[in-house]
C-alpha cells in the first residue's frame, strides 16, 4: 500500500528503540519510510516484526534514525494519538526512562522542516508487567552470579564475577532486606579463568556456606572458609586443576565431600573426615566414592535421586563422549549404569520433576548444540527420551550458546518452568544473546514466552540463569481447588538451586501436608501448614544407643541439646544436657543404670 504526502521532498528516516538493563542494547524497528525524489513521497513497509516487549522498570529510548534532507528537524512525539507533554526528548530521541504500565501503547512521531511535515507509520510499545527490572550498579561487566544466602539470615545474596578493564573482581553483594544489595566483600584477579566456578557447601557444618573455586589450566581447587558477615578467607588448597566441583555427602555420615572433574583427565574425590585437613583423596577401594574416579572426563555433573532408594545418584555430562550414570549403592559405594546420554559438550544438567509425577527427570543443556534433550522418569528408573510431540517447544526451540538453564515455578501455578541462558559467540569472547523462558502449562508440556524483558534484547549471558525470591514476596522473581503432589529436590546453594524449595500454590489456602525426607533416612512431616510464609527446618537429631542408659546424639556439629527422660511416655524431666564439640556427642545417665527402665529424648535449645 502506498499513500501520499504533501511534501516534495520528505527526509528519510527510521523510527527505531531502544533500551538498557545492563547495557545500552540498540532494536531497530521494522518500519522504514522513504522516500523517492524527486516526485511525491511514498511510505513503504518493510517486513514486519514482533511487537517489543519489555519489562517494568526497563530504560527505553525511542529513536527517529538515519536522517536525509535539510536541517533543522524538530520532533513531535504521539502516544494513542496524543502529543506526550512534557516529553524528555534530545534531539530525536525520546526517553522514556523506566517504563511503567502507562507507557504502553502506539507511538507516532511528527518530523518538522522547512520543507514540510510527515507522521511516522505506528510503533507500537508493550510492558509486560510480569518482572521488574531492577538497576544494580556492579562496578563492571557481569560475567557470572550465583544466588547464596551467605551471611545465613535467611535472605538471598549475591556472588558476582565482574570484569573490568584491566583486571577482574569477585564479589559478594549482601541482601539488604529493601531491594538493595551492598558490597561486603571482594578478591581480585589478573584473570576470570581462576574463579570461573564457585561452588557453595558448608563442609565444616557451622550454618554458613563455604566455597571451592577454581578452574581448568588455571589454579588448583582452592577453598574458602566463611567466617560470617560475608567475609571468606582461603584456607585450603588441593592438587590438580579443574572445571567444576561438586559437593556431596558420599558416605552419609554428615559432612559435605567433593567431587573434582576434570575435563581433559581422571576425577578426583575429596573425603571430608571433619576431624583433620578440610580433605583426603579416596585412594582405596573402600574410600567413599572411589568408583567416581572411573568418570570420564567432562564438564559438569547433577546429583538426583532418580531410582527412589533415598540414596543420590549421579549424571555425568559429557565432554567429548556420552554422558554416564552412576546408582548409589549406599555406604559410599557408586556402580555405572547402562544408561548413556547423548554425547557433546554439555556444561549443564539437572535432575527435576517437570511434568509432576513425583520422580526425577533428567535435562540436559548442550554448548554449541541447539537443542535441549529432555529424558522422562518413567517411575522404573528408566529414562525415555522426550520429542516435540511430548513436550512442546522445550524439545524443539533452539538457542546459539548456552551454558546454563534454571528451573522455578515462576507463575506459582504448582509446575516448574524453565529460564534458559543464551549468547553469541563470534569468534572470540562473548556478546550477549536472547534468553530462552518456557512456561509449562501442566503435565511437562512447555511454551516459549515472547512478552517481557527476560525474553526479549540481547542482555543474557550463556555462563549463568538463576532463579530466587531475593525480596521474599513469594515469587521467583493448588489451582482450582485440585490435590497434588510437588516434589523439589535441594542440592545446592548457587545457580543450580538454593536451599530454598519453593512452591508454587496459585489459590489454595494451605498445605494438607509438607514432608521433608533427609539424606540420612529421617522423614518429617508437617499437616495443615498456612500458606504465604517462608519455614525453616532443621533436621532432628537420631540417638543411637550404645549401652545401658547410654545413647548417642547423631547431629551437626556445634549443637546443642536438654535431654530428658520418661518412665511412662507422658512425664519428662531434665536429668542433663549435651554438646556435638567434636563431630560425636555422647550421654550417659549413670542413675538410669540402677533404676526402672527410662525412655530418652533430647530437646533443641
Amino acid at each position: 500500500m502506498q499513500t501520499k504526502a504533501s511534501v516534495r521532498s520528505l527526509p528519510v528516516w527510521q523510527l527505531s528503540r531502544a533500551f538498557s538493563v545492563a547495557a545500552t542494547i540498540l532494536f531497530w524497528g521494522a518500519i522504514t519510510l522513504m522516500a523517492d525524489p524527486p516526485g511525491p513521497a511514498q511510505i513503504r513497509h518493510q517486513p514486519a516484526m514482533a511487537e517489543p516487549s519489555v519489562s517494568l522498570g526497563v530504560e527505553v529510548r525511542l529513536i527517529a534514525a538515519n536522517h536525509g534532507g535539510t536541517e533543522p528537524f524538530t520532533y513531535h512525539w504521539r502516544r494513542n494519538g496524543q502529543e506526550i507533554s512534557g516529553a524528555d526528548v534530545v534531539g530525536p530521541r525520546l526517553n522514556l526512562g523506566a517504563v511503567e504500565s502507562t507507557d504502553a501503547g502506539e507511538y507516532t512521531v511528527l518530523v518538522r522542516n522547512a520543507e514540510g511535515e510527515a507522521l511516522s507509520a505506528p510503533f507500537r510499545l508493550q510492558v509486560d508487567p510480569t518482572f521488574v527490572s531492577v538497576p544494580m550498579d556492579m562496578g563492571g561487566s557481569l560475567f557470572g552470579a550465583e544466588w547464596v544466602d551467605i551471611d545465613n539470615d535467611g535472605w538471598p545474596d549475591l556472588s558476582a564475577l565482574v570484569t573490568r578493564s584491566s583486571d577482574v573482581v569477585w564479589r559478594i553483594f549482601r541482601n539488604s532486606r529493601d531491594g538493595a544489595f551492598v558490597p561486603v566483600w571482594e578478591e581480585q584477579f589478573s584473570d576470570y579463568v581462576p574463579v570461573h566456578y564457585r561452588g557453595y557447601g558448608d563442609y565444616d557444618n557451622d550454618g554458613l556456606p563455604d566455597v571451592a573455586i577454581g578452574h581448568d589450566g588455571s589454579v588448583p581447587l582452592c577453598l574458602y572458609h566463611n567466617v560470617g558477615g560475608g567475609q571468606l578467607t582461603r584456607v585450603w588448597t588441593g592438587g590438580g586443576t579443574y572445571f567444576h566441583c561438586e559437593w556431596a555427602d558420599l558416605d552419609l555420615d554428615g559432612y559435605l565431600d567433593l567431587v573434582q572433574l576434570n575435563a581433559g583427565g581422571p576425577t578426583t574425590v575429596w573425603i571430608n573426615d571433619h576431624d583433620g585437613p578440610p580433605f583426603r583423596r579416596a585412594l582405596e577401594a573402600n574410600d567413599p566414592g572411589f568408583a567416581l574416579r572411573k568418570i570420564t572426563p567432562s564438564h559438569y555433573t547433577a546429583w538426583g535421586d532418580y531410582d527412589d532408594d533415598g540414596l543420590m545418584d549421579l549424571y555425568v555430562a559429557a565432554t567429548e563422549g556420552p554422558g554416564q550414570l552412576f546408582r548409589n549403592l549406599g555406604a559410599g559405594q557408586f556402580e555405572l549404569t547402562a544408561f548413556r546420554g547423548p554425547a557433546g559438550i554439555s556444561l549443564d544438567a539437572e535432575w527435576v520433576d517437570y511434568d509432576g509425577d513425583n520422580d526425577l527427570d533428567l535435562v540436559i543443556n548442550f554448548f554449541f548444540a541447539p537443542l535441549l534433550k529432555v529424558y522422562r522418569n518413567d517411575g522404573g528408573g528408566q529414562l525415555v527420551l522426550m520429542t516435540e510431540a511430548e513436550i512442546g517447544d522445550l524439545a524443539s526451540d533452539a538457542t546459539r550458546n548456552s551454558l546454563a538453564m534454571s528451573w522455578g515455578d515462576y507463575d506459582n501455578d504448582g509446575d516448574l518452568d524453565l529460564y534458559r541462558a543464551d549468547g553469541v559467540w563470534p569468534g572470540h569472547g562473548w556478546t550477549p544473546g536472547t534468553g530462552r523462558l518456557y512456561v509449562n502449562q501442566g503435565g511437562g508440556r512447555f511454551v516459549r514466552v515472547v512478552a517481557g524483558s527476560p525474553t526479549t534484547g540481547n542482555h543474557s549471558y550463556p555462563y549463568t540463569a538463576c532463579w530466587a525470591d531475593y525480596n521474599n514476596d513469594g515469587f521467583l522473581d493448588l489451582i482450582g481447588g485440585q490435590e497434588r503432589w510437588q516434589l523439589r529436590q535441594i542440592v545446592r546453594p548457587g545457580c543450580g538451586g538454593t536451599l530454598v524449595a519453593h512452591f508454587g500454590l496459585g489459590d489454595a489456602a494451605k498445605v494438607d501436608v509438607l514432608r521433608v525426607e533427609w539424606p540420612s533416612g529421617v522423614v518429617q512431616e508437617y499437616r495443615e501448614v498456612g500458606v504465604n510464609q517462608s519455614l525453616v527446618i532443621k533436621e532432628p537429631p537420631r540417638l543411637v544407643p550404645t549401652g545401658p542408659c547410654e545413647f548417642q546424639v547423631q547431629c551437626w556439629l556445634g549443637m546443642q541439646f536438654a535431654v530428658q527422660a520418661s518412665v511412662d511416655l507422658k512425664t519428662w524431666s531434665s536429668v542433663g544436657s549435651v554438646t556435638n564439640r567434636n563431630g560425636t556427642a555422647t550421654f550417659s545417665d549413670a542413675v538410669g543404670v540402677h533404676g526402672t527402665c527410662r525412655f530418652y529424648r533430647v530437646v533443641d535449645e
